[in-house]
């Protein structure tokens, strides 16, 4: 049983695609919650011991970080899930909010990597950061990847469409608030001359 899930989280790591499907057809809802705070906590906790170190601070950090992080952390995944849901919708795609909600908490595997990491170069001392910002990029364009290859699984969908789906949100949040300070600027330039 062990086995078998953790031989989900390899095949996630050396074949993303079969992996998800095999996530979507046995929908491992244990595993899923494991990983998800593994995952995140983890992120929390290494990205708070290179920026505040192991001292009262950190620890006061870490603590602050794991309590509130974690909660936030679901509440963004089941955020995400909605509007990506959406998003595949305005693009007349259909798929599950379901099955995207447990591809997408599967695809925090490459965040597993973060803790380790970040004990690694904090022992290599202060001067050594960088790495741990470059290899956690590479570990954001991978959670990147993976998720647009759980919306093409979930909505049957080309690449193209999958990207169009992912940055039609981010899109949105950036021109409305364009359009609102442009309207602004125009209201307060029309009473000024």
């Amino acid at each position: 049983m062990f086995k078998n899930k953790i031989s989900i989280i390899y095949k996630l790591i050396t074949e993303p695609r079969n992996g998800l499907e095999e996530v979507v057809d046995k929908k491992p809802w244990v595993l899923l919650f494991i990983l998800f705070v593994l995952a995140n906590a983890g992120r929390i906790a290494g990205v708070s011991l290179i920026f505040a170190g192991p001292g009262t601070a950190g620890r006061f950090i870490i603590t602050l970080g794991l309590s509130i992080g974690l909660f936030a952390c679901f509440m963004a995944w089941i955020l995400l899930t909605g509007i990506l849901h959406l998003s595949a919708e305005l693009w007349n795609t259909e798929g599950s909010a379901r099955d995207l909600f447990i591809m997408l908490g599967f695809c925090l595997v490459p965040m597993l990597f973060i803790m380790p990491l970040a004990l690694i170069v904090y022992s290599l001392g202060a001067e050594m950061n960088y790495i741990f910002y470059f290899i956690t990029a590479g570990i954001g364009i991978w959670t990147f990847a993976l998720v647009v290859a759980a919306i093409r699984l979930a909505y049957n969908c080309p690449s193209q469409k999958a990207l169009l789906i992912v940055f039609t949100p981010t899109v949105v949040v950036l021109i409305i608030p364009a359009v609102i300070l442009a309207a602004f600027a125009v209201s307060i330039a029309a009473v000024i001359f």
